[in-house]
């Protein structure tokens, strides 16, 4: 009876401290090791505050249920001097969780310094993904309601088409244990949906909870061989769920497609409207540097008359007159004729 009460004590201050843990997803095989002082007089082993399963004292016997009696397996090695049990566990199940504590005894007593315990986390996969068809999205596209039980791991539900993911309309909401969430989906083929964990590697090949528009004239199959017809109405399809997806992503949420190609023309407007505005000022620049062009060219010219007027006595209109105010006129009136007897005389000094 005192041991029973110095156990049960044990076993509360014991879980006033953080296990070692391990995860692992279920169906996979446990190996937990307990090491303890070779010296000791007895070992036990049990999961969480159930009575323990192994005794050393027992040999290699193990009290357990039916459902873990040929899962379970314990091995008491000693090696160079090192003693440990090795605890291997297969297809590990929900019931397998728990903390599995070692105690060491020596001469009766628990070596409470030795105690040794090991957190076994075992996460399992979500249930099947049920879903059922909701209301009409558009006149292409319909809401999909599903639910799933979520388990142990968080995730996701996801549809396929021909192939290709589905857009949600929701996120994942998890309520208790109960995942809920909305996709929309074509309502020209047949959708395979599921539930996916975040950590799970799952391919769309095993998407097959639930299958929505299933009719004599399509195979059941999420996973369809690509060929060149499919292969090209895919990509009509990648572009149709694109826009569907920007429109469920817009600020307007949430959207049919059409006020998808709303957006598309009003990006389309801009455009045109830039490269107006382009030209325009394009246009504005080129008469600017015309104007700027003549005016020079203006000013030029009656630099050239004024230094005519100033240099020569006589006007030209007494050019037929005078021969020598003729000519003076004539000079000035040329602007390339400055140019020439500068250059004349650049000549003769050259010379």
């Amino acid at each position: 009876m005192a041991e029973i009460v110095i156990l049960i004590t044990l076993l509360i201050f014991a879980h006033m401290y953080v296990s070692r843990g391990i995860s692992l997803m279920q169906g996979q095989e446990a190996n937990l090791i307990f090491p303890y002082p070779c010296d000791s007089t007895k070992v036990t082993l049990q999961q969480s505050n159930r009575l323990p399963f192994y005794r050393s004292t027992d040999g290699s016997s193990l009290s357990l249920p039916d459902s873990q009696a040929q899962r379970f397996e314990v091995k008491n090695v000693i090696n160079n001097g090192s003693c440990s049990l090795d605890l291997t566990i297969k297809d590990l199940v929900r019931d397998d969780e728990g903390t599995y504590i070692l105690f060491v005894y020596k001469d009766g007593e628990i070596l409470s310094d030795h105690i040794h315990r090991i957190y076994l986390k075992v996460n399992y996969p979500p249930d099947k993904a049920f879903c059922v068809v909701g209301e009409d999205y558009d006149r292409r596209w319909v809401a999909v309601d599903c639910t799933a039980n979520a388990g142990s791991l968080t995730g996701k539900v996801e549809c396929f088409q021909n192939g290709l993911l589905m857009p949600k309309l929701t996120d994942p909401a998890l309520t208790g244990s109960l995942l809920k969430q909305t996709i929309i989906i074509r309502k020209s083929q047949p959708a395979f949906c599921c539930y996916f964990a975040l950590n799970v590697n799952k391919s769309r090949c095993e998407c097959d909870d639930t299958v929505l528009f299933q009719d004599g004239n399509h195979r059941k199959d999420p996973c369809p061989t690509i060929t060149t017809q499919m292969s090209t109405e895919s990509m009509y399809q990648k572009a149709d769920n694109l826009m569907i997806t920007t429109s469920l992503n817009s600020k307007d949420y949430p959207l049919s497609s059409t006020n998808a190609m709303k957006i598309t023309r009003n990006e389309v407007n801009a455009i045109l409207i830039y490269s107006f505005v382009c030209m325009i000022s394009v246009c504005i620049y080129s008469i600017v540097i015309v104007i700027i062009k003549y005016t020079y060219y203006k000013l030029v010219q009656n630099h050239t008359n004024s230094n005519v007027a100033s240099e020569c006595p006589s006007t030209i209109m007494t050019i037929v007159d005078n021969d020598n105010d003729g000519e003076c006129a004539m000079e000035k009136l040329n602007p390339n004729r400055e140019f020439e007897d500068v250059y004349g005389k650049l000549k003769t000094v050259d010379v």
